[in-house]
């Protein structure tokens, strides 16, 4: 950011990914001073900056990676609304097809389920996990993410049918796909 000029998408997205970086490392007062820099940051650029390819940034009331930040610092309730609003938003999800949605959209949704998980909505956290993964063919990262989804309702939720049925879901897709490591896949799903 010290070497970014202010007023450049490098720079606001700089700033979006220092808040998700002190929210990893379980900073939640660094995650919001961050947060409050990003969202600056981002109101400094000017309109013509493009909303879309690789030097774009969303204009959104939240900056980028702040339903991650939250769901990383633990304040599920607040991811929930957070990557509710970025799906409305972003994907527009009740106006098109949902094999038309970008990879992105599979992993909003799970970043939604495992908020979802946080709150001990397992019904829900279950419902977006399987559009995440029937949605779109999947990429590594969002294997990634429904791996943790997997879980994390796994060992919170076991005894739950929808719980069995979103396992059995990313078993499939697991075992349909060259995306996770042999290893990953004979640990019958359950890994960090």
């Amino acid at each position: 950011q010290t070497l970014c000029r202010p007023g450049t998408v490098a720079h606001a997205k700089l700033a979006a990914q220092e808040m998700r970086a002190r929210a990893m490392l379980g900073d939640p007062r660094g995650m919001e001073d961050a947060k409050r820099r990003a969202t600056f940051a981002i109101a400094q650029l000017p309109s013509s900056v493009p909303n879309s390819g690789i030097f774009s940034i969303t204009f959104d009331e939240d900056p980028p990676y702040t339903a991650t930040s939250l769901l990383l610092v633990q304040r599920y309730e607040q991811a929930v609304t957070a990557t509710a609003r970025v799906i409305q938003r972003t994907y527009r999800p009740d106006t098109g097809g949902q094999g038309s949605q970008p990879s992105n959209y599979a992993r909003s949704l799970l970043i939604l389920g495992l908020a979802m998980a946080g709150v001990g909505d397992v019904d829900e956290a279950c419902r977006a996990g399987r559009e995440a993964l029937l949605g779109t063919r999947p990429v590594w990262p969002t294997m990634v993410l429904a791996s943790k989804l997997d879980h994390v309702l796994s060992s919170r939720f076991a005894s739950s049918p929808a719980v069995t049925e979103f396992h059995e879901c990313f078993m499939e897709c697991a075992n349909s796909t060259t995306l996770l490591t042999p290893r990953a896949r004979s640990m019958d799903g359950r890994h960090d």
